[in-house]
């Protein structure tokens, strides 16, 4: 709901974010049901043993930030709340002291800091270049290529898609593709939400199959598995990306104002 890539994909191309959940919600929800299907089929025989308790109180906050993401609230106005309540709880509780919670709220910054330079680097360099011309001869060239809406999505998915996979970051690569999606979406009549949902779906859908991703890298480790091990099993990755392909081909998922266009 509120993480860097729905807030770089929302933000950069200028919606709502709780509109752009939405239309992510209907495009992925075919291929959540779809993989749910394949893991109760293809499944494994493990079993969880032991004793796992849990406190509801704990999980009050993720509920807080779903719900206020949901109805709208601002996303820093979210965040905040959202660290103040598991403050509170910890402090109730006595599981942590002030101290470690400015400490953990330190560190969270402190591993967001490098992504954010790097995001501020990118966005101001995007700008000197929206500023000499770059952005509009980009999307001029584009669009020469682009004969129909459906096209123009496709062409805007596979760049978001592409950048994330050679970059290494789906983050980054929705700052780079944002800006060059709204030029076209507003050529063609594209929603901002739809353009939001489409490029955030392609650059992390993308990432994920990639082997070099770090959390593929990360997963493989600890189990010493090859990545084409786990991705014959990345049924909903795949699938997302066939639902996504279908919304786009059939014109699925549009607005009164993209269908009278």
């Amino acid at each position: 709901m509120i993480s860097d890539t729905t807030i770089s994909a929302a933000k950069g191309v200028g919606s709502e974010m709780k509109d752009k959940f939405k239309m992510n919600f209907f495009i992925a929800l075919p291929a959540a049901i779809f993989a749910a299907i394949m893991y109760g089929i293809m499944g494994g025989n493990g079993s969880i043993t032991g004793e796992h308790s849990y406190h509801i109180i704990r999980i009050l906050p993720y509920i807080v930030v779903l719900v206020t993401a949901l109805i709208g609230f601002n996303v820093s106005g979210v965040l905040v709340l959202g660290i103040a309540m598991t403050g509170v709880i910890g402090l109730l509780e006595g599981n942590i002291t002030f101290l470690d919670w400015i400490g953990a709220i330190g560190e969270g910054m402190s591993d967001m800091f490098s992504i954010t330079i790097v995001a501020i680097l990118i966005s101001g360099l995007i700008g000197l270049v929206k500023y000499y011309g770059g952005i509009e001869w980009l999307v001029n060239s584009i669009i020469s290529k682009i004969k129909s809406r459906k096209n123009a999505e496709y062409g805007i998915s596979l760049i978001s898609g592409l950048l994330s996979a050679a970059l290494v970051n789906n983050t980054i690569a929705i700052i780079i593709t944002a800006p060059i999606a709204k030029e076209i979406g507003q050529k063609y009549n594209i929603v901002p939400k739809r353009l939001a949902s489409l490029i955030d779906i392609f650059a992390c859908a993308f990432i994920a199959l990639t082997p070099y991703d770090g959390g593929m890298l990360m997963i493989t480790a600890l189990v010493d598995v090859s990545p084409l091990e786990v991705l014959k099993y990345s049924f909903y990755i795949f699938a997302l990306i066939v639902t996504t392909c279908i919304t786009i081909q059939f014109g699925l998922l549009r607005t009164k104002e993209e269908k009278n266009s």
